[in-house]
């Protein structure tokens, strides 16, 4: 059966509320006491029959039914209530019960008992019912299917059903049950997924038959609803209070705007473009596109089309005609372009519901012509339950014309959708109004006419639109079209921006339907991504043409970053493992392998190698092996440049460089490199004084490169060994005076070295490795007259543990055979031999185990020596005669092997006393020597156990066998032949078990000598023989058996002794008599091959390590590129390093510097339109990879735009007119690229390049691009086609926009020259778009996307004040008039005289335009007017007053104080009135609000619970987005502490989209009894203030402090204004914000926006400081109160502590460094005008930031020569405020001590010492190094008297300092000066000085002479200080 959730039932009766939300809450009755036993009983058992069977109709059910009208009125409501004594049998174990509950709940829903209404809350139910099919038996299952299908009609029901799984259930039932039953279960499947068109707005109340009747009750005639036993009113009855449902969506950030209604004009435009893009005609589809861009769009709010998506849907199905011909792909590209206009300005709309800037509750008197006056859109129409048709419209009522205006585009009353009923008018019928207030006709949103709910139900969300776009537009990217690809990616990079708005990133772990689908579609959208990366992959390749392969891999590179961006968007790393589109995957390892795209963007590569990691560990490991191989391939380059580099060279940089370099070299086969580490190897071991580190390192190298597992590689390692070999003992060194040649070789002369050539070179059979290594040991064995015998001997030591190996080559026949054999000659009767005594012996006897009987042969005679010349050989057996000596060659060949295994893990039985005396006994002199022999074989028996070893060798046992066995070859020893056995035994088994002994004993030739004639005397005795042959064995290839001698490697921290064992090498060339585990099958030095064979088979690993390759070998992509021959220069690589043509092409094409480069030179040499096009397309993708990069003005484009170079390109087109249609053509796509480059790249625009362009606009007037703007109307009407007019459309809107975009980039020119150029520019722009506007005659004839156009850039002109004053030709007044008259025509025609179409939003654009450069209008009449006096009438009187009377009357009449005060305490400090990123889910909110554990994903759809009932529109969306800690810009923490704001700021978010999308109702509050008329007032109008309006009202008083200082003074001292606003200073609030740039994670946005914030709250401080500043000019007691001092004290200090130094951009540092200069300022003038009451309040806030205050200020005076202001403002602060301190010491020198003074802090506080010091250095530094003539010197001056005066430290610093010497000498230089000023007789008058002198000389000693007296009194102790200033003096 199918499988059905398990969930554990209620405890029992009372635990029915686990049933449903139906039980959750009961009512007052009900809860009080249960129903009586027998009616629930009686009610229980209605169905059942006499015979009490269950089964059938009951017999008695009409009687049970009159009984139960006997029963009492609330059982009816309790049946409800108690319903789990029906429902819980429903899942009974019995099949009689199960059954007879069903039919029990059937009976009852057909006598209408029960209705469906009661059961769809019923959880419990639905899951019976599915569990009913688990049953073994399965009665009644038609019924149970039919009951289960009349449920599902029932949306809620429904609901339940989808989320416990009853889809996917019965789709697996279906195949289980009859034919006949399965088409009832395909009715259910089709009705679960039944969206209905009606939904109820509330689901409160659960007893809603009457209001709301269900599906199945809707079709009975209306008394029937009411009939039955119950049949009273059910208003009467008790209702169960529910708490409303909302779904917890935790994949949402955003879901819907706020619902806005349509009056009929709106509706008819939509439904009429609707229509128009539905058509056959293509030119109609194109003209609707243009006009949706350049006035629908313009005059709609964007969530209209969300909310009504038609058109969007229409625009969507018009991107499937990219891939048809005719010219339809034209068609895509327009809907494209409308789409891509639409996602800018949902994200425009966003911003604006988010910003606090546009927040306002007020309600109907916003002006509907500006998208920042939605507001009451934003919260639906007034909640009244009897609404007039006037007081119901969100819109406001003018009253002007009765007729619609002709939208204009020809298109007027030709359709009606479904958008809305559209209503006719005549077009051509004008009545002229006189008047504004003369009677006409409202068109009000005619909301009777559509049905709001069912709208909202169809509107898209934010999210659906986002994805629908993604589902719809990535298709298009494999079209083959560049400018389709290009326009596409546009419209994903704005959609992307929406969806990281939209779209939280938990949508992977939400559970929820609607994520649940979200997330099938975002796996579609990844999966498409993938496969368009890997299409165009796989289509650069050399069949391709240049141009489709530059594009090909343009798009893979665009595309490629878009998907990467879409991913750090929406998938964090971490959760990557749980979305693996196999495309997408397949996708980023190819990227992961890009070498270009890695360089060209790191960041982003970064972020596909995260991803990479966490969705394929396979794909990871070979990503990261490549990577490996990369940076070897690089460290190899590196190498060789450095090499070859003259000079000395870093050996230890080379060696590590050579280490890395080593595991690539298998795919680059750069033999140099390894000939290269063969000579710095050996050039490291020539000297006996060389570093030792450098020669472990060298000879690491130099082993990985003999033992590397490539033999090709091997063999060229041993090659170069051999030639170094030659050149240092080659012949020719014989005339050659330096005897050092032969040190060259010394790298070679080490064990491991020798140990690696015979050992494993020596063993690569019949190939060039084996030859080669032979070589290299002849040339050394036979090299002893070419070398030094220092050289020779260090040869011989290194080689002596490497004899083992080598005499397993030893031959009589071949050169190095031979010269092994005579290792082991003794060459003279002196005993000399190549080798010393005993490793000669070992040498020769070690021969004997030879498989070749020559060499066997030849190690005999040389063994005989030692035998023939040992001491007291005489004395020895046996007698060496001819007959013994023959008998040797074959002496220690024995046929088997011995197994030397020992037990180690034997747990022994014997005791150490017993061991003991078993050797007392073995030892004994005393004892028979059988009883010596048995005593030894028990012991050998006892030796097994390796535990007891140590025992027996404590005891001296080895000594004594060894004394027993010399005893028996003794000539009288025959008798101790009988106990050799068991000794050789023993001593076998020590030495076996013991290495250390095993090394001990082989270094004595006497003992070998001794085993050797053992073996001889007793070679009958196999026993004897084989043991002697074991230990000869053991002893003899003891130096090679240790395996840790090898390899550094091995190191091992056991303590188990390992295994005797051997080399492979020795096991195969020797005849060995036991039988072991062999090492080193292969080299331990051996290094793994990073990349195997197959791997690097792989295209994309080839390609990767080629290019890294050639990328590192010529130093970067720049230097390659540059490159003028690549073939020639690549001759020395191997093929498979050398790049193609397609190669170097892709790196020319990634390479967005040399990219861009290329494009701008194929502009300036281009011969046709197409090459002009096609570079400008390339163009676009540059500047929108360094946009998906997020590169910005940092990127290549950025730089490029700083150099001259495409002035050049450009020059053309902006200084010469088109000629033709295409000229105009190519025209367009020149400035659209423009446009977009200065719109990326305003920000870093040159002022030069800026010049530049506006020379060329206005040096050749009227033939510049200017004069375009205005043509001939019959240009316009009637000399174009329909392309040309659609061109001259086009290249009209590009114009505005670029003149638009300059005229912002202007505003940042501050030369002369500039400033002349904007002001000419911007003036003779205004008179072009003045003829524009005034081309037409009468309103019903403007053009409306034209008229758009030219007052979107009249905005722009009008914007700077100054504007009309540039023009040599017309008066500045004179433009303003004719503005002032085309302006007003226009807002007549569009607002005024057009009031039947005021309430519309079509022709919004023009008004707002419109009445935004009236505003800037007449800002510039009032510049221009020579009087700007304000005259004020007064109506009760009858005066006029003008000026300060004036100005008095208006504060008094507007009580501007009291608004000031509201308006402070609404302050709004948040970035966000909403936060997109708060979406935590928060579990105190969901159990609060009533969530149940069903998932309830339809609600996303449902209007919310309200209060009272209303016609107007309910809200869309439900989804409730919860945020569990608030981040920067939520409403929580950022709120005002003032007393109002608490209430106010929530209920304005809650006014506005509160859920982040879900629309909400109204609140209204009556103001607090205690609040004045004037809050009251204010809490019915009360709008969001930010920090940026404060800021102005702050200059504003401080202007009136200034004009009437009195009264201002007295108004702000009665409202407390001033402590209100210095409370919204937040030290803590910037500091976050700071916290937040410093360390980016958001969007680039969010940050713009933090950025925006802190430059707000900054100015705010700012503003505040100099409003407090002026007080306490104009009195003091206005900031001296406590209440307001105490905080602002606080907080400027903590903002004083705030260092820009790391991550704050030059703006922001800018704005912060000005509010410190504002901040100290105003310190200073506090203490200045009331230092007495004011200082103590200052210290004590300056005491808790006392160390970054003097740090801050020591920042300052760094800035002394870049801003002076600042460096002034803050020694300033430093002086009074240390003046008062003195000052306070003098004048109170008893209570100094009491508290903790300035002084006290800078000298005696431990954090303080040292910033005081240099504090005082610094400001020593300036005073020496300012002149006299330096503003800054007096008051450097005076901040260095005061510092020394109070401080010691200060003082202490200065004297170290030689402060007084310097000043000293000052003044010594001032008293030579005043010398040689002298009397002089004047040669007329015979007078003295003259007086002009006389003053000049006495101001000079005056400023000479006072600081440095001054200074040396400010450094004296007080006592001392009169005295010594005196003698001084």
């Amino acid at each position: 059966m199918a499988p059905l959730p398990a969930a554990p039932p209620p405890a029992g009766l009372w635990a029915a509320a686990a049933c449903g939300p139906a039980l959750l809450r009961r009512s007052p009755a009900a809860s009080a006491r249960p129903p009586p036993l027998f009616c629930l009983l009686l009610f229980h058992s209605a169905p059942r029959g006499r015979r009490g069977g269950g089964g059938g109709a009951p017999l008695g059910g009409r009687a049970s039914i009159r009984k139960c009208q006997r029963l009492p009125l609330q059982t009816r409501c309790l049946s409800v209530q108690w319903a789990w004594v029906v429902f819980c049998p429903a899942g009974h174990e019995l099949t009689e019960i199960r059954e007879r509950s069903l039919k029990t709940i059937l009976f009852k829903l057909d006598h209408n008992l029960i209705s469906y209404a009661d059961l769809v809350h019923e959880k419990a139910l639905f899951r019976n019912l599915l569990e009913w099919f688990n049953f073994p038996v399965v009665p009644i299952k038609e019924e149970v299917l039919n009951f289960v299908n009349s449920l599902i009609k029932h949306p809620p029901a429904a609901q339940k059903m989808i989320g416990i799984g009853a889809v996917e259930f019965f789709s697996q039932l279906r195949s289980d049950v009859d034919p006949n039953l399965q088409a009832i279960i395909d009715g259910i499947v089709d009705g679960l997924f039944f969206l209905p068109s009606e939904l109820p707005s509330s689901s409160s109340v659960c007893y809603q038959a009457q209001s709301q009747p269900s599906v199945d009750q809707s079709v009975l005639p209306q008394e029937e609803l009411f009939t039955g036993y119950f049949c009273q009113s059910r208003s009467h009855l008790p209702q169960l209070e529910i708490s409303p449902k909302r779904t917890v969506v935790k994949c949402l950030k955003f879901s819907t705007f706020p619902w806005l209604t349509l009056t009929s004009t709106d509706r008819h435009v939509l439904s009429s473009n609707e229509s128009s893009l539905g058509s056959n005609n293509q030119s109609l589809i194109w003209s609707t596109c243009e006009l949706l861009q350049d006035v629908i769009m313009q005059d709609f709010p964007a969530e209209i089309f969300l909310q009504r998506p038609k058109i969007v849907q229409s625009l969507l199905s018009l991107l499937n005609l990219a891939f048809g011909g005719d010219g339809r792909h034209q068609l895509a590209l327009q809907a494209v372009s409308c789409l891509q206009q639409l996602c800018i300005f949902l994200r425009s709309r966003l911003n604006f519901h988010r910003d606090p800037s546009f927040s306002s509750s007020e309600h109907g008197t916003a002006s509907q012509n500006s998208s920042i006056s939605y507001c009451q859109e934003a919260r639906g129409a007034p909640r009244s339950q009897n609404p007039s048709p006037g007081g119901s419209s969100p819109r406001p009522s003018v009253i002007g014309r009765t007729v619609q205006r002709p939208r204009g585009d020809g298109q007027d009353w030709d359709a009606v959708s479904s958008s809305g009923n559209s209503t006719q008018a005549n077009a051509h019928s004008r009545i002229s109004l006189h008047s504004p207030f003369d009677a006409g006709h409202i068109d009000l949103p005619d909301t009777e006419n559509e049905d709001t709910l069912e709208l909202q139900m169809k509107q898209l969300s934010l999210p659906q639109f986002c994805v629908s776009i993604l589902e719809n537009a990535i298709p298009l990217l494999r079209t083959g079209s560049r400018r389709i690809t290009m326009e596409v990616l546009k419209l994903l990079v704005e959609d992307m921006s929406l969806i990281g708005d939209a779209i939280s990133e938990n949508v992977w772990e939400d559970d929820s339907l609607f994520a649940l689908e979200l997330k099938d579609k975002l796996l579609l959208v990844l999966g498409l991504l993938g496969e368009t990366i890997l299409y165009h992959k796989s289509n650069i390749s050399a069949e391709q043409p240049k141009v489709m392969l530059v594009h090909h891999r343009m798009a893979f590179i665009s595309i490629s970053l878009f998907t990467v961006r879409l991913l750090q968007i929406l998938l964090p790393v971490e959760k990557a493992s749980k979305v693996t589109p196999k495309s997408l995957l397949n996708a980023l390892f190819l990227l992961s392998l890009d070498m270009s795209f890695s360089l060209e963007y790191p960041n982003m590569h970064e972020s596909v190698a995260a991803y990479l990691e966490q969705m394929s560990t396979e794909n990871y490991s070979i990503y990261k092996q490549v990577s490996e191989a990369a940076y070897s391939i690089e460290c190899t380059c590196s190498f060789m440049a450095e090499v070859h580099k003259e000079g000395d060279k870093n050996l230890s940089e080379l060696l590590e460089l050579a280490d890395q370099a080593l595991s690539s070299l298998p795919f680059h086969l750069h033999f140099p490199l390894l000939q290269e580490c063969i000579y710095i190897c050996s050039n490291i071991w020539k000297s006996a004084e060389a570093n030792s580190l450098l020669q472990a390192e060298g000879q690491k190298l130099l082993l990985r490169l003999l033992s590397h597992p490539l033999l090709n590689i091997k063999a060229e390692a041993y090659r170069c060994c051999l030639g170094v070999v030659k050149d240092c003992l080659g012949i020719h060194n014989t005339v050659k005076p330096a005897p050092s040649i032969c040190q060259g070789i010394h790298f070679l002369l080490h064990p491991k070295v020798l140990y690696e050539i015979c050992t494993f070179g020596l063993q690569e059979d019949k190939n060039e490795v084996y030859s080669t290594a032979k070589a290299i040991l002849i040339h050394l064995l036979q090299g002893r007259l070419m070398m030094e015998v220092f050289t020779w001997s260090k040869f011989i030591e290194a080689l002596c543990p490497v004899i083992p190996v080598l005499q397993g080559y030893a031959d009589t026949k071949d050169t190095l055979g031979k010269c092994i054999l005579s290792l082991s000659e003794t060459t003279s009767d002196k005993g000399e031999g190549i080798l010393l005594r005993t490793p000669r012996l070992q040498a020769a006897l070690r021969l004997l185990f030879s498989k070749k009987q020559l060499v066997r042969s030849v190690a005999a005679k040389h063994l005989a020596f030692h035998l023939l010349n040992e001491e007291g050989a005489n004395l020895k057996r046996p007698c060496l005669d001819g007959n013994v000596l023959s008998s040797i060659s074959n002496l220690l060949i024995i046929e088997g092997a011995m197994e030397l295994k020992l037990d180690d893990k034997m747990n022994s039985i014997i005791k150490e006393e017993t061991v003991e005396k078993l050797y007392d006994i073995l030892t004994s002199d005393a004892v028979d020597l059988v009883l010596r022999k048995s005593a030894a074989e028990q012991l050998v028996v006892i030796l097994e156990d390796t535990k007891m070893h140590g025992i027996v060798k404590k005891l001296g046992v080895t000594e004594k066998i060894l004394a027993y066995l010399n005893e028996c070859v003794h000539v009288d020893g025959k008798l101790m032949e009988s106990i050799v056995v068991p000794c050789l035994t023993l001593l076998r088994k020590i030495v076996c078990a013991d290495p250390t002994v095993r090394l001990s004993l082989a270094q004595q030739p006497s003992l070998l000598l001794l085993l050797f004639r053992v073996s001889l005397i007793l070679q009958s005795d196999r026993a004897v023989l084989t043991e002697t042959t074991v230990l000869l064995c053991l002893l003899l290839f003891d130096e090679v058996a240790r395996t840790e001698t090898w390899a550094d490697c091995i190191a091992s921290n056991s303590t188990e002794v390992p295994a005797f064992s051997l080399p492979v090498a020795v096991v195969r060339r020797y005849h060995l008599p036991v039988r072991i585990t062999a090492h080193h099958v292969v080299s331990p030095n051996t290094v793994v091959v990073p990349l195997s064979s197959e791997c690097l088979a792989m295209k994309p690993v080839s390609d990767m390590l080629k290019t890294a390759w050639n990328l590192s070998w010529y130093h970067g992509i720049e230097n390659l590129l540059q490159l003028i021959d690549y073939e020639k220069e690549a001759e020395t690589f191997l093929d498979s390093l050398k790049l193609s043509s397609e190669d170097i092409l892709i790196l020319k094409i990634t390479h967005t510097n040399y990219g861009l480069q290329d494009c701008l030179n194929l502009i300036v040499q281009a011969a046709s339109h197409r090459d002009v096009r096609t570079a400008l397309i390339r163009l676009s993708f540059y500047v929108l990879n360094d946009r998906l990069a997020l590169k910005c003005g940092s990127g290549p484009c950025g730089t490029t735009l700083k150099s001259f170079v495409w002035q050049k390109a450009m020059n053309r087109f902006l200084q010469v007119l088109p000629a033709s249609v295409e000229d105009e053509k190519l025209l367009v796509d020149v400035l659209r690229f423009l446009n977009k480059l200065l719109r990326e790249q305003k920000s870093n625009l040159e002022s030069d390049h800026l010049k530049w362009i506006l020379k060329s606009l206005l040096k050749n007037q009227p033939k510049s691009l200017m004069g375009l703007v205005v043509r001939p109307e019959c240009q316009v009407q009637d000399e174009m086609d329909e392309t040309q007019a659609a061109v001259r459309q086009r290249l009209d809107k590009e114009l505005i926009h670029l003149f638009n975009m300059l005229l912002v980039c202007s505003m940042s020119v501050t030369d002369r020259e500039g400033l002349e150029l904007a002001g000419s520019f911007r003036t003779e722009l205004a008179l072009k778009l003045l003829q524009c506007l005034r081309l037409t005659d009468a309103p019903h004839f403007y053009g409306l996307p034209s008229l758009e156009r030219t007052l979107q850039g009249m905005v722009h002109v009008t914007a700077l004040p100054g504007w009309s004053t540039y023009s040599a030709a017309v008066e500045p007044v004179t433009i303003c008039k004719k503005y002032l008259t085309g302006l007003l025509e226009v807002i007549s025609s569009f607002y005024v005289e057009w009031g039947g179409n005021a309430m519309s939003f079509m022709g919004k654009g023009v008004t707002k335009s419109t009445v935004l450069c009236l505003l800037h209008l007449s800002h510039e009449m009032m510049a221009q007017a020579k009087d700007m006096g304000p005259c004020v009438h007064d109506e009760e009187s009858g005066l006029s007053q003008t000026g300060i009377p004036a100005l008095k009357a208006l504060l008094y009449h507007c009580q501007f104080y009291e608004h000031v005060n509201q308006m402070v305490k609404h302050c709004y400090l948040g970035c966000y009135m909403f936060d997109l990123n708060s979406y935590k889910e928060d579990k105190m909110n969901i159990e609060r609000d009533g969530v149940t554990d069903f998932d309830d994903s339809l609600n996303l759809w449902k209007a919310p619970p309200s209060q009272s009932k209303s016609s107007h529109s309910h809200s869309t969306s439900e989804t409730m987005i919860l945020s569990a800690s608030p981040s920067l810009g939520s409403v929580t923490e950022l709120q005002a502490t003032v007393p109002s704001s608490a209430s106010f700021i929530p209920e304005t978010v809650a006014d506005r989209l509160t859920a982040q999308g879900q629309s909400d109702t109204t609140i209204t509050e009556s103001p607090s009894q205690h609040d004045s008329p004037m809050s009251a007032a204010m809490s019915k109008q009360r709008a969001v203030v930010t920090p940026a309006l404060l800021s102005a009202v702050c200059s504003l008083l401080q202007n009136l402090l200034v004009v009437m200082p009195k009264d201002t003074g007295i108004a702000l001292q009665q409202t407390h204004l001033l402590t209100t606003l210095s409370s919204l200073i937040r030290a803590n609030l910037v500091e976050r914000c700071i916290l937040e740039l410093k360390a980016p994670l958001g969007h680039r946005c969010h940050t713009e926006h933090i950025k925006a914030q802190v430059l707000l709250l900054l100015q705010y401080l700012s503003s505040v400081s100099r409003l407090l500043k002026s007080c306490l000019l104009v009195d003091s007691d206005l900031v001296s109160q406590d209440e307001l001092l105490k905080p602002l004290l606080g907080s400027t200090f903590r903002i004083l502590t705030i260092r820009p130094k790391d991550g704050l951009d030059t703006e922001l540092t800018s704005a912060l460094h000005e509010t410190w200069v504002e901040s100290f300022s105003l310190l200073a003038t506090l203490l200045w005008k009331s230092g007495q009451i004011s200082f103590p309040s200052v210290t004590a806030a300056l005491a808790n930031h006392c160390t970054a205050i003097i740090d801050t200020i020591s920042d300052c005076i760094h800035l002394s020569t870049t801003y002076p202001a600042l460096y002034m403002a803050s020694l300033q602060f430093l002086s009074v405020f240390l003046n008062e301190e003195g000052r306070k010491q003098l004048q109170d020198k008893q209570n100094v001590c009491q508290n903790p003074t300035i002084s006290f802090l800078l000298d005696h506080t431990e954090e303080c010492q040292a910033p005081v010091t240099q504090l005082t250095a610094l400001i020593i530094q300036v005073f020496e190094r300012k002149s006299s003539k330096d503003v800054l010197k007096e008051v450097t001056t005076n901040a260095l008297l005061s510092l020394l005066a109070v401080s010691k430290n200060a003082q202490k610093c200065a004297l170290e300092a030689d402060l007084i010497d310097s000043c000293i000498e000052n003044m010594k230089h001032i008293q030579m000066r005043q010398s040689k000023w002298q009397l002089v007789v004047h040669p007329d008058t015979g007078a003295s000085l003259r007086f002009n002198d006389f003053r000049a000389f006495t101001n000079l000693i005056i400023s000479h002479t006072l600081p440095p007296s001054s200074l040396i009194r400010s450094q004296l102790p007080f006592p001392t200080q009169d005295c010594y200033f005196s003698n001084v003096r």
